[in-house]
């Protein structure tokens, strides 16, 4: 007999009414709180923001158990989203903020429009926001990246 016999583990297994999973979203903040708070880790005030608005507790507050109501996610995950954009111009060296400019500003006009969104259309827009996470955590944290290399080099150069 040809049938071929798989064995799936049932802990994996997802139901269609399950809640989703949303474990690597709460990562992804977390990084991101992290990078942020690093580049001003004597500031109190900024670290303590980070924190309450880019942890992975509180996204996880903001979402709450509310499962899939994508009014509540678009509105949550843009706001979050929208302040580590408004963080990091702050932050962000002049000679990069060109560049952050050409990325951030249409991403803040997606994210405004999105946190602005009824009830009705949140459906697509939550589609909309899922497709563009991957390519807005990315370039996010590349600017963390370029911030704290702009910031150990101008220690460095305060040495010389």
């Amino acid at each position: 007999d040809n049938a071929l016999e798989e064995r799936v583990d049932a802990s994996r297994v997802r139901l269609a009414d399950d809640a989703p999973d949303f474990a690597s979203l709460y990562s992804l903040f977390g990084e991101l709180s992290s990078g942020i708070e690093g580049l001003t880790p004597r500031n109190q005030r900024l670290v303590h923001e980070a924190r309450t608005t880019l942890s992975p507790e509180a996204v996880a507050d903001g979402i709450g158990g509310r499962g899939l109501q994508h009014e509540v996610l678009v509105r949550e995950l843009s706001s979050r989203l929208r302040f580590a954009i408004e963080r990091l111009r702050d932050l962000i060296a002049p000679v990069r903020s060109t560049d952050f400019a050409e990325w951030a500003d249409p991403m803040l006009g997606k994210l405004s429009l999105w946190t602005a969104t009824q009830s009705g259309a949140a459906t697509s827009v939550w589609s909309d926001l899922v497709y563009s996470l991957p390519a807005t955590f990315s370039r996010l944290f590349a600017f963390v990246t370029l911030t704290k290399a702009d910031a150990l080099q101008a220690q460095v150069d305060a040495l010389r």
